[in-house]
């Protein structure tokens, strides 16, 4: 779990409004608490990042993307990954 995650048991930690619950001990993981339709705040992106390290695979669910938003958050997290700024 990241440094700056609370747990609050039964595999769930929240951090910066995010909810993170992993359905699997060893893989995949919900994030809840997000708007992905609208630009990430740093912080919350790191947050996401990390979980996706962690987890491999992430679950958010009931996100109303038009084809416009979902291009431009891909855009931004592939512009991110590439750059391979894991300290944020």
């Amino acid at each position: 779990m990241p440094h700056y995650a609370k747990r609050l048991g039964s595999d769930v930690c929240a951090t910066f409004g995010l909810s993170i619950k992993p359905p699997h001990p060893l893989f995949v993981a919900e994030i809840t608490g997000i708007d992905l339709t609208v630009p990430v705040a740093r912080d919350d992106f790191r947050v996401i990042w990390d979980a996706f390290n962690e987890y491999q695979i992430l679950v958010f669910r009931d996100q109303p993307f038009t084809d416009e938003t979902q291009i431009a958050f891909s855009r931004n997290s592939s512009t991110a990954m590439r750059g391979g700024n894991t300290t944020w």
